[in-house]
């Protein structure tokens, strides 16, 4: 049982010092600090709390971030996951594409809004060989294009973030 809580959190240890967020076990329950706090165990600087209960909070924090969106992608390039995020006034691209056949240099793969506030690169990996393979660009019309060709029959990785077009 002791493996079980440790993968959670640490046994109080009074030598220790604890900044207010950190979590601990004591006498068998779990606990949040709330206060900094060095020394004896003190009841008042820890809110006991339950591991579900903290668990769908940072749910709900994370759920604040935004959905991810799906983009409308170009003409032989299928969407096999991602999107990408609005976060205040950064958007998120984490796309992975298929190519059904060579795509040349600057040509559409993907179209996201809201477009970039100016050109943006973006990087585009190919997950075979882990390389990356063209400093891709967001335009300010939302389009993602890549400056090098792609390889037919191929699975890429889209990344990187922008400040949106406002």
């Amino acid at each position: 049982k002791k493996a079980d809580t440790d993968m959670v959190a640490s046994d109080f240890d009074a030598t220790a010092s604890y900044t207010a967020g950190n979590y601990c076990i004591y006498e068998g329950k779990f606990y949040k600090f709330k206060n900094n706090h060095s020394g004896a165990w003190s009841a008042a600087d820890v809110d006991e709390i339950k591991i579900a209960g903290e668990l769908s909070a940072l749910k709900s924090g994370l759920n604040d971030l935004g959905s991810v969106i799906t983009p409308t992608v170009g003409t032989n390039i299928t969407l096999l996951n991602g999107g990408y995020t609005v976060i205040g006034n950064m958007v998120c691209v984490n796309l992975y594409i298929s190519t059904a056949e060579a795509i040349p240099s600057n040509t559409l793969i993907a179209t996201i809004v809201p477009p970039a506030i100016s050109d943006t690169p973006i990087s585009i990996y190919n997950i075979n060989t882990f390389d990356i393979v063209s400093n891709g660009r967001v335009y300010a019309n939302g389009n993602i294009v890549a400056s090098e060709p792609l390889d037919a029959s191929a699975v890429y990785i889209i990344v990187g973030c922008y400040i949106k077009a406002s």
